[in-house]
């Protein structure tokens, strides 16, 4: 048994490929990959495209491929899974709907939602925030497709309403840099913090969640599950634009309000609806244990 990860691999899929505590070989090219598979016939675990076209080169006798958090298909990826001893693992069921209208048998798919695990020992304090303080956590990494602009340009338009807005960013992905200083341009002292800047070391996104007032999701392409799925299973407030994703896991008005835009103006009105309704619904979600028990099945 080996679990196979590209380098470039999203957190969200590495964060659950160190959780299931298999051993697990992370290469930068084909050639690399195919190399580790040399003279193994176990299961292999391909995280993403590159993975599995390895373990099909190599001949891997049994195939658990995890398609990511993005609803992609691609010709490649058709033939590959159509091999008859690959399991697909979705993290949702929109994307377990996308591989069955490209013809692969339902009973070939496994839905295995991300577990919540988090530090129960950071505190609002250790990130600089008062107790009065809104705090609103922009969903999961700084992506391009995450689109955090709008988050801090929404914030930004509250900020003037209420100084007490705050906007709380993880501080991975490739432009967290760059949404903080965006937020920097507003003139707003302290309106965006960055987690793993403030604290100086890294911490998991979902220990961000209880130190929170709401998640606020913005995405331009069909966004990462994991952090929809932890603040669900919390109970943490959503205000999110519609996306396939997004669409599959929220209910407006049920367990999140819904936005048609990513517009800053919209979303700003959005989340003063949240702070103004009634509760919303929890979504009772997987623990790390179901998560574990289902990935043993497959396995085994």
């Amino acid at each position: 048994m080996i679990q196979l990860l590209p380098a470039e691999i999203d957190f969200e899929s590495r964060q659950q490929a160190d959780l299931l505590g298999t051993p697990t070989v992370e290469f930068h090219t084909l050639t690399g990959a195919c190399r580790a598979l040399r003279g193994g016939n176990g299961v292999v675990h391909a995280w993403g495209r590159r993975a599995l076209l390895a373990a099909v080169i190599m001949g891997s006798s049994r195939i658990v491929y995890s398609c990511g958090p993005e609803p992609k298909w691609t010709p490649l990826q058709d033939m590959l899974i159509r091999r008859g001893a690959t399991t697909v693992v979705c993290p949702t069921n929109t994307l377990r709907e996308l591989h069955i209208a490209h013809g692969i048998p339902s009973p070939r798919i496994r839905v295995i939602r991300p577990p919540v695990v988090s530090d129960a020992s950071l505190t609002r304090a250790d990130l600089g925030f008062a107790k009065s303080d809104i705090v609103i956590l922009a969903a999961g990494e700084s992506t391009w497709a995450a689109n955090h602009a709008a988050a801090v340009w929404c914030v930004s338009i509250l900020e003037r309403l209420d100084p007490r807005y705050r906007l709380l960013l993880w501080g991975r992905g490739p432009l967290a840099e760059r949404a903080a200083a965006f937020g920097a341009q507003f003139g707003q002292r302290d309106m965006v913090v960055v987690a793993e800047q403030r604290l100086g070391r890294q911490v998991d996104f979902c220990s961000l969640i209880p130190l929170s007032d709401l998640m606020l999701n913005t995405p331009r392409a069909s966004a990462a599950t994991a952090p929809v799925v932890q603040a669900l299973s919390t109970g943490l407030p959503i205000v999110s634009t519609r996306d396939p994703t997004a669409t599959e896991l929220l209910q407006d008005g049920v367990n999140a309000l819904l936005a048609e835009a990513a517009t800053p103006k919209l979303l700003a009105q959005r989340v003063m609806d949240l702070r103004q309704s009634p509760p919303l619904k929890k979504t009772p979600l997987p623990s790390l244990d179901d998560f574990l028990a289902a990935y043993r099945l497959l396995y085994a």
